[in-house]
């Protein structure tokens, strides 16, 4: 969002990669950057389409040595986002979708749990959704 935007204004050495819902007065840095602007989007099914055609095309281009994933809330339909109303199980999704991608370019990855101005129970529930894909995918395999 703005604030990584405002901290990495002139790294061409990161990329951001950002979808949100809408946000007035977006910094645009010099910094390598995709921003998307969901504005009257019903539901979650173009945000998820749009993630799954882009992400992987962001991966393959820029290459990261590592990811720091900030797991935003705001785009939950319980909070008072106007713009964005993503249901439990498209953020389910979404998180899979970001921990399988990541993984399966063995791109480290660390998360914060950021956004979400609901309840704090809903906010700590959709929390738990992150930290228990981020332990489903990203877990070590045995070896044989």
């Amino acid at each position: 969002g703005n604030g990584t935007a405002a901290g990495f204004p002139d790294d061409a050495e990161l990329f951001l990669f950002d979808y949100h819902g809408h946000a007035a007065g977006l910094h645009r840095p010099t910094t390598p950057h995709l921003f998307r602007t969901f504005r009257d989007v019903p539901d979650g099914k173009a945000y998820l389409a749009a993630l799954r055609r882009e992400l992987p095309t962001a991966l393959e281009a820029f290459r990261p040595e590592a990811c720091l994933y900030l797991a935003g809330m705001d785009v939950f339909s319980g909070t008072p986002n106007p713009h964005l109303r993503l249901r439990t199980s498209d953020i389910e999704q979404r998180e899979s979708f970001v921990f399988r991608e990541l993984r399966s370019r063995g791109i480290p990855v660390a998360y914060a749990h950021g956004g979400g101005y609901a309840s704090v129970e809903t906010v700590a529930g959709l929390h738990l959704i992150t930290a228990r894909e981020a332990a489903n995918t990203l877990r070590p395999t045995e070896p044989s």
